[in-house]
């Protein structure tokens, strides 16, 4: 059980296997607690790569796809430049210092490993409520009831191995849900050179054009120079697609910070949305408010090859706008406490139950001895036996079957869940408020009907 303890509860394997520091260095694990989604964890805190041999070390660590770094003791993310001052974007040449803005963000790769067989069985074998059934069919088996034991040993062990395959099926589709690398032009120093879109850096200025084998835009960025006609559907659920333009040069405009989900909206390009039209970017005119000193850098950068949009990378990755909902997805699949109100109930119920278990098993007990009919070991065995008739062995296979064929009915339905544990609290909804209609409605209208006047129906009767 200490053993077991420790998979269950990271509480107690971090007091077995653990002792606090009092400082965050090179190799020191922190248990990190999320206030939302998902459960805990432990995570290594490491040199950033790219830094071991610089003379400034940056200590930073991964949790739920998202990059923190520690900075006098304190944590905080690593901030993408998508908060900056427009002036900022149009006055940028390019990256010059590729080594270390590599380390601190990373690639824009979504890498998703696909869990082993093995290893996820092992898990689900491992978890509470399985324990608990395999303890109940050994208790069976001892008790001469090797038939029903072994049956219920063989329905544990393949639901547990369906489950698995779910899971390794899921991690698939999600895998599935991330962009084509592809080949593109990126502006580094001081000259336009392919580069894959999986080595795009925030920072970068990029060519963006329908490609030949993707239509898909790999990162979040800010438009400077051409237009685009995208479709967001894949995000937002709107099915007409969006006019980008490129962002202004006026004064104001360059004055003023970058608000991509606002203001600037319509200037900004979100990853996993699909391009479908661009126009060429060519020289861009300067504003007559402008000197010529002041003449942003995108004005003067020489066209690119490929002919397409010149984009600021904002946010690449997990960071980006496609990488926050596949994080959504990856994380809420976790199983976490959840309701605490329902399991304090559940708690509770199980604690009464628990007591006419106790009063159950010692009656049994004392009148076994009386009798002296069986010996104590039987006496025993039956006594437990009733202590874990409190929670049905079936009952978390008869749950998990319900779960399951909810999930077939809503695929059927064309509905992907992201919270399957959360489909027996959906349950309970009578009312469902979305926030517009454009997910739910077309993009044209129909005429199915006329309706007539109540005092006109009146008249003529």
């Amino acid at each position: 059980m200490v053993v077991l303890s420790q998979h269950w509860s990271l509480t107690w394997h971090c007091f077995c296997r653990y002792h606090p520091v009092s400082k965050i260095a090179d190799g020191v694990y922190l248990k990190i607690v999320p206030k939302g989604h998902g459960k805990a964890a432990l995570v290594r805190v490491e040199v950033s790569v790219g830094q071991e041999s610089s003379g400034s070390k940056s200590l930073c660590f991964t949790f739920q796809r998202k990059k923190y770094e520690c900075v006098d003791g304190r944590i905080r993310k690593i901030k993408f430049p998508s908060k900056q001052k427009i002036r900022e974007y149009a006055m940028s040449t390019g990256l010059s210092n590729v080594a270390h803005v590599a380390g601190v963000f990373g690639g824009n790769d979504f890498d998703l490993p696909t869990p082993g067989f093995w290893p996820c069985f092992k898990q689900q074998l491992m978890a509470p409520l399985c324990v608990f059934q395999l303890f109940c069919m050994t208790l069976w088996l001892l008790d001469q009831m090797w038939k029903y034991a072994l049956f219920g040993f063989f329905t544990v062990i393949a639901f547990e191995a369906t489950s698995v395959f779910t899971r390794i099926k899921n991690a698939n589709m999600l895998r599935s849900m991330g962009s084509i690398h592809r080949s593109m032009y990126v502006f580094r120093l001081r000259r336009w050179q392919e580069c894959n879109s999986k080595d795009l850096l925030p920072g970068d200025l990029v060519s963006i054009k329908p490609g030949p084998g993707s239509d898909i835009i790999p990162c979040d960025c800010l438009l400077l120079r051409g237009t685009a006609v995208v479709n967001e559907a894949n995000l937002t659920g709107e099915s007409t697609p969006q006019m980008k333009e490129a962002v202004p040069l006026d004064p104001d405009t360059l004055g003023a910070r970058l608000d991509r989900k606002g203001a600037h909206k319509i200037h900004t390009l979100f990853s996993g949305t699909t391009i479908m039209q661009q126009t060429l970017a060519g020289e861009r005119p300067a504003p007559p408010v402008l000197a010529d000193s002041e003449l942003p850098a995108v004005a003067r950068m020489p066209t690119p090859p490929d002919g397409g949009c010149i984009c600021y990378v904002l946010r690449t990755a997990f960071g980006s706008s496609q990488g926050k909902l596949m994080r959504m997805i990856e994380v809420s699949a976790e199983q976490d406490v959840g309701d605490r109100a329902n399991l304090r109930d559940s708690l509770l119920l199980i604690a009464i139950l628990l007591c006419f278990a106790v009063g159950a098993s010692a009656l049994v007990w004392r009148k076994g001895l009386e009798s002296g009919i069986k010996s104590r070991y039987e006496l025993l065995l039956h006594c437990v036996l009733i202590m874990t008739s409190v929670i049905p062995a079936d009952l978390p296979m008869q749950l998990a079957l319900a779960v399951n064929a909810s999930l077939i009915s809503l695929m059927r339905n064309g509905v992907f869940c992201t919270e399957q544990y959360k489909i027996p609290l959906a349950g309970k909804l009578n009312i469902c408020l979305f926030d517009k209609t454009g997910t739910l409605t077309a993009d044209h209208l129909e005429a199915i009907g006329i309706v007539p006047h109540i005092e006109a129906l009146a008249g003529d009767g």
